[in-house]
């Protein structure tokens, strides 16, 4: 995938300094026509006990944080920026930093129970040790922490627990939100244009299926 990333990086500078922009270079890129890797989405799920535990060792902060991924289904840098001048008549706008797609949610009494521990007298919701917004790597420490002591104190768990990372809370979000309700839910939970994207990458379960118990199986007892 870093491959993939460094192809798509280098072409866009080299079409910057092409003619039709800067006029830097008037030759043909060298990297077309390279093939890249082709890429698997990630297929972790991060069952409810797993969350369990990592949540249960984490700071209060990091629970916040773990709460309002479920809640939001967003990416920790859009989750981190939310402050309390966003709200107005209830309502939590933002634009996603990937997409700038515009968000809506409803001020929830659950959510509305996080705003306020976090920011009783207004402000960003999260802040690091010195009060200032707490940025991904941050955020990232204190649920590494957490992941650390949740491995040694339940190491018949250490696979799952190693393999869950908070980013897979998005997932998660999206998965749990799709079975109880549909993808398409799922997907405006998510902020996605298409239920495509929503189901083949983050959609990391399916609905129960009920076993077939009639006809010659009944008979057979």
């Amino acid at each position: 995938m870093a491959a993939n990333r460094d192809l798509a990086l280098f072409s866009t500078i080299w079409t910057m300094c092409s003619p039709a922009n800067w006029n830097y270079i008037n030759k043909e890129c060298p990297s077309k026509g390279i093939k890249k890797n082709k890429e698997k989405p990630r297929d972790v799920y991060v069952e409810d006990y797993i969350y369990e535990l990592l949540y249960r060792y984490g700071t209060q902060d990091l629970q916040d944080a773990m709460r309002m991924a479920m809640m939001l289904g967003q990416r920790p840098s859009d989750m981190l920026k939310i402050h309390t001048g966003l709200i107005h008549n209830g309502i939590l706008s933002f634009k996603q930093n990937k997409t700038s797609n515009p968000l809506r949610f409803k001020v929830t009494e659950s959510l509305q129970e996080i705003i306020t521990r976090r920011a009783p007298y207004g402000g960003y919701l999260f802040l690091n040790s010195r009060k200032r917004k707490m940025s991904v790597g941050n955020l990232w420490e204190r649920y590494k922490k957490a992941q650390a002591i949740a491995i040694q104190k339940h190491p018949e768990h250490a696979e799952e627990l190693a393999q869950a990372q908070f980013r897979d809370l998005r997932a998660k979000s999206a998965t749990d939100k799709s079975l109880v309700s549909s993808e398409e839910a799922a997907q405006k939970l998510l902020g996605h244009s298409s239920v495509n994207i929503t189901k083949r990458v983050y959609i990391r379960r399916s609905k129960e299926i009920d076993p077939f118990e009639e006809g010659v199986v009944n008979k057979n007892k």
